[in-house]
This record gives structure tokens, sequence and C-alpha cells, in this order.
């Protein structure tokens, strides 16, 4: 079962990160191993297994603004994600790619001291 989080009912208050830098989001009492997210308008670009999403709607950059100023203000190392209303995301099945992408903010990752978000399609 795939369960994605309403951008409109995101609360920021529901991100837990665990000591192992997995990002944890409670949705309703129920225990999410990242925070599982569709977006459905956007261009993209497709270079090496990598995506370039470039968002269009309003509500999605606005949501990935939100999320990327949660994390650099929580952590100073921060490389942020979002910039120029464009995201970069691993793909594991680039077939899948058609009016909707299914991602997920799973985890942190550190790179020389760096903290940077592990997103990765589903």
């Amino acid at each position: 079962m795939n369960i994605f989080i309403k951008k409109e009912n995101f609360d920021i208050e529901n991100i837990y990160i665990k000591k192992n830098n997995k990002i944890i989001y409670n949705l309703n009492n129920i225990q999410l191993l990242g925070i599982p997210i569709s977006i459905t308008n956007f261009t993209h670009k497709i270079i090496n297994n990598i995506i370039h999403i470039n968002l269009l709607d309003d509500d999605d950059i606005l949501f990935f603004q939100k999320l990327d100023d949660y994390f650099k203000n929580k952590f100073k190392n921060f490389r942020s994600f979002f910039s120029n209303n464009k995201i970069t995301v691993k793909c594991s099945n680039i077939s899948f790619i058609t009016d909707e992408i299914h991602i997920n903010i799973n985890s942190l990752k550190t790179k020389e001291f760096i903290y940077y978000l592990n997103i990765i399609t589903i």
C-alpha cells in the first residue's frame, strides 16, 4: 500500500529524525519512513538516473521551500535541496515517470560534514 501526504495536510511539527538520520513522519498516528509526496505539475530532465524536476505548481513550490527552510534551520551544515523551483531526485525506475512523480524524502546523509536529504522515486 502506498501512502502519500497531501501537501495541504502536511505539518512540519510531525517530522522526527532518528539517531541514524532516518526521517519519520507522523501521519494521523501512523509512523511513515520518510515523507512520501506526489508531484503532478512539473517539467523534468533525466541525466544519469538523476531527475532534475522543475516545479510548476505554487503549492509544490511553497511546500518544498518550507521543507528546505526547516532543515536549513535545524542543521547548520545543511545543503539546500531546493533552488529556483527545482529539486533533484535519485531515480530507481525511469520508465514510471509519466504525468506524476512519487518521491520519498527518507533520510539525511552526510558527506564531508555537510547534511543533505536523500530523495528517491518510489
